[in-house]
Order: C-alpha cells, then structure tokens, then sequence
C-alpha cells in the first residue's frame, strides 16, 4: 500500500512540475500543444483530426520562438 501512495506522489509531483514548466516558457508554444493533448487523449478520430488542425496552426505560426521540438514531435505523431 506504501509502494502506491509513492507512485502517485511521484506522478501528481512530475505533472505539477510540467504545470510550473509550462507556466514559465513561452506562452505561445503551450496555447497549441496543451489543448492539443486533450483532444489526443480523447481515443477518438474525431480527437485526432483536432489535435492535427491545431498543432498545423501551431507549426504555422510565426509568432512562436524558441525551441518547437514538443510542437513538431506531436505534429508529427
């Protein structure tokens, strides 16, 4: 029972730390890779188209510096 209580700490501790990364980096890169793993945790075709024509807007989007590597690897997904 131990072993599980440290499992999900670990976890709720990794996702507060992406929270805080996400916070702090360029706000433009998140505004379409955050809302484009939603619809890619949806399972669904439908989630999927979505998540395609989101992360497109986002490859084509001048605005956004810096580093896309997140950006480009879930377009490419």
């Amino acid at each position: 029972m131990a072993s599980k209580n440290v499992v999900w700490m670990v976890l709720i501790s990794i996702c507060m730390g992406s929270l805080v990364l996400a916070a702090e980096g360029d706000p433009n890169q998140f505004d379409y890779t955050l809302p484009a793993r939603e619809q890619l945790a949806t399972g669904t075709l439908s989630g999927l188209v979505e998540a395609y024509q989101i992360l497109d807007s986002g490859m084509n989007d001048a605005n956004i510096v810096g580093d896309k590597r997140e950006l480009v690897f879930l377009h490419a997904l």
